[in-house]
């Protein structure tokens, strides 16, 4: 009886043990990753990137923790336009924008974990540049040149003041356009947090009751910034503009067939995108490779990719 009263107790113990390390993010990720592979609720994210998932999600939140006590507002100038110093240097951002979380985003690698790392040899686009952050960090890897992708007049604004000296040295180019399908002339739809700013999205939960306000802006394809620029290599192109991946890979079908550069895309704003983005992909170039940067957790066991990595085989 003794025996049987002792096992019953170590195996209360050892059960409420082990739903503990089961409920610990990190602990639970193989029995959630391992559900979601079997039920096909992954988000077409393989079962090593569920696994890692919370390994770069916790990586995320710290560096984004860190970005926001080491980031300060420097000064605010008569135009409204602030100058913050941050962990990755000092960035002017439109009125109403703090970079912090931004800064945190860079700093934590989203787009550049490997085989995504950049190096002295690329080219790259940053499509959906909005005020450097991805810039400064390119900078820093030493790139050959970066191609800064940005709609918004205001962002485009910071750009110029954030990298004056690059593009003096023909370092940096600006291009103050968005990237779609097509020439074309769309409503945007804008918000004191720039980075929220889309033309396919006219309401975004992230932004609480602000309504965005209408402006008309310029689209065009990364294959006439290509031409017009007279590229002769792009070497990488990192694409996070708010819905809006799928058009911007129609419009760039002829730049991925003829230069083959690594892509870095965000799938995470349309409830589709993780299907549509790497159809759009497949369909210009179907010997890429796909594989999750960044993947989050949906529900109890399900999972998306917010950042997928396509490299050419």
């Amino acid at each position: 009886m003794m025996k049987l009263g002792w096992m019953l107790t170590a195996g209360v113990t050892s059960g409420f043990a082990l739903g503990f390390v089961i409920l610990s993010e990190e602990a639970h990720a193989p029995v959630h990753g391992a559900i979601a592979w079997a039920t096909g609720d992954s988000g077409e994210c393989d079962l090593w990137s569920m696994l890692r998932a919370p390994y770069r999600i916790s990586r995320l939140r710290r560096s984004s923790g860190l970005s926001g006590v080491q980031t300060r507002l420097v000064e605010t100038v008569s135009d409204g336009f602030m100058r913050w110093e941050t962990p990755i240097g000092s960035l002017w951002v439109p009125p109403g924008n703090s970079p912090a979380f931004v800064v945190g985003e860079q700093m934590s690698e989203v787009y550049t974990l490997p085989p995504m790392t950049l190096g002295p040899t690329d080219v790259v686009l940053d499509c959906g540049a909005n005020y450097g952050s991805f810039v400064r960090i390119c900078l820093r890897q030493g790139v050959r040149k970066v191609i800064a992708i940005e709609p918004d007049p205001l962002n485009v604004e910071a750009l110029r003041r954030n990298f004056a000296r690059e593009i003096e040295t023909g370092q940096v180019v600006i291009v103050g356009k968005g990237v779609w399908h097509e020439d074309a002339t769309l409503p945007m739809y804008a918000y004191r947090a720039s980075v929220l700013d889309s033309f396919v999205m006219p309401q975004r939960r992230e932004a609480g009751t602000e309504k965005p306000r209408r402006v008309n802006l310029p689209l065009t394809t990364i294959d006439s910034i290509v031409e017009e620029l007279r590229l002769q290599a792009v070497t990488f192109i990192k694409m996070d503009i708010e819905g809006a991946e799928r058009n911007a890979i129609r419009g760039a079908a002829g730049t991925i067939r003829r230069f083959r550069p690594r892509m870095s895309l965000a799938t995470e704003n349309l409830a589709d995108d993780y299907i549509a983005v790497p159809q759009e992909v497949r369909k210009v170039d179907a010997n890429y490779r796909k594989e999750c940067g960044l993947c989050k957790q949906t529900g109890f066991f399900g999972y998306r990719p917010e950042i997928l990595y396509f490299t050419p085989q």
